[in-house]
């Protein structure tokens, strides 16, 4: 878990990834990291090379002050940035609450990830700039972004947003104080509407996927996020 740390004079307030370096994050929280650069942004994760994230969770990160990228900030060029399975919710900045990919970047392919409940100040709430569909996402508010076209992604817009029903970060199994993850609630939309990508476990080590049978897949029966149901969840 990485969780409370903060930039000052760089970004990405737990990791920056500078030039052709490689980035693989896999089954991690983030949480409670800022960033107050005087540069870009990344209140999580700065990411200017080779980028890969999967199962992760990212939960109240911040940018700075007419910073960007709450939780990640994707400025890679010649490598496509991958990002799945993941919930991104609860974090701020100026520009894409949840992620802001800038002009210059190679768009990141995003799958099967729920980015919901962002803030921002200015434009995208959830995700500012362009993506390339893996489908099967859940957006929020997908104003200020493009490239969401999977024919099986989940869209709000800030004048109708989709709630995501999810709880509060907690731990809900997994290593007992590390692993905080936001559980789906019953009647969540993110609930069978997945895939179980490259891995067949969850960020907690859950098995993926449980099918609910009394909810349609459009996948196998997999959620969307980093948390897999495994059975029918309490709505509290």
């Amino acid at each position: 878990m990485f969780s409370n740390n903060h930039a000052t004079t760089s970004s990405g307030g737990a990791i920056s990834n500078f030039s052709t370096s490689s980035l693989f994050v896999y089954n991690s929280t983030f949480t409670g990291n800022t960033e107050n650069s005087s540069t870009t942004g990344g209140g999580a994760i700065l990411g200017n090379g080779r980028v890969s994230i999967y199962d992760c969770t990212f939960s109240n990160n911040s940018s700075g002050a007419s910073r960007n990228g709450g939780a990640l900030y994707i400025n890679t060029s010649g490598f496509a940035p991958l990002i799945s399975h993941c919930t991104i919710t609860g974090n701020t900045a100026s520009n894409g609450g949840g992620i802001f990919i800038t002009p210059a970047a190679t768009a990141p392919t995003i799958y099967s990830s729920l980015i919901a409940d962002n803030t921002t100040t200015g434009t995208g709430p959830d995700v500012n700039g362009t993506v390339f569909s893996g489908d099967k996402n859940l957006v929020s508010r997908a104003d200020g972004s493009t490239g969401f076209i999977g024919p099986n992604d989940i869209l709000g817009t800030i004048a109708s947003p989709v709630d995501p029903m999810i709880g509060p970060l907690a731990d809900n199994g997994g290593l007992a104080g590390i692993t905080l993850t936001h559980k789906l609630l019953t009647g969540s939309p993110a609930i069978d509407q997945g895939d179980p990508g490259l891995n067949p476990f969850d960020e907690r080590g859950m098995p993926r996927p449980v099918d609910i049978p009394s909810i349609p897949n459009a996948g196998d029966g997999s959620d969307i996020g980093a948390y897999e149901v495994q059975c029918i969840p309490p709505n509290t």
